[in-house]
């Protein structure tokens, strides 16, 4: 596929979430990615947060491969010895009254979790930064500033203020 009909097909198929740049990339190492013409670029977006620590991250390459190659996923209803090991690990770095750990597949996922621990635990409102930005599920998107991104998906959690950093 040429890099027009690879536009175009993304153009075409993919919902408008996202401004879009007239770049093609086609791969990554470390913090820097190329174009499909070969240009390099210093990533200051590190996918969000999914590739801070790098491309193409040979620890991280091969710890991926071991584990495709043994067991691709593993539903919470079963026990398995790597969530194990990280919620063993997880839990020598957290405070000692820290003893449930909820494990996320994103952001606004967590999010979420954590929007459902406020409404479970306190009956005050919730409290968001100017200028945050939390993700597009709707519970994240109430707690997102810029009405740009909430104004299609009217009403949203109505219990959320807004304050100032520093305030």
């Amino acid at each position: 596929m040429n890099d027009e009909e690879l536009i175009n097909s993304e153009d075409k198929y993919l919902a408008p979430v996202y401004q879009k740049f007239q770049i093609i990339l086609d791969k990554g190492s470390g913090c820097y990615v190329w174009d499909s013409s070969g240009k390099k670029y210093l990533d200051l977006m590190g996918g969000y947060g999914v590739s801070l620590l790098g491309h193409s991250n040979e620890n991280i390459v091969q710890a991926i491969t071991n584990q495709a190659n043994k067991l691709t996923s593993c539903h919470g209803s079963f026990y398995n010895a790597e969530r194990a090991n990280a919620v063993l690990n997880i839990n020598k770095i957290t405070p000692k009254n820290l003893d449930n750990i909820y494990l996320c597949n994103s952001g606004a996922e967590a999010v979420e979790a954590a929007l459902k621990l406020c409404k479970k635990h306190s009956k005050n409102k919730i409290i968001s930064m100017s200028g945050s930005y939390h993700g597009k599920t709707i519970g994240s998107l109430s707690l997102t500033w810029n009405p740009k991104y909430k104004k299609s998906f009217q009403p949203l959690l109505d219990d959320v203020d807004f304050i100032s950093f520093g305030d």
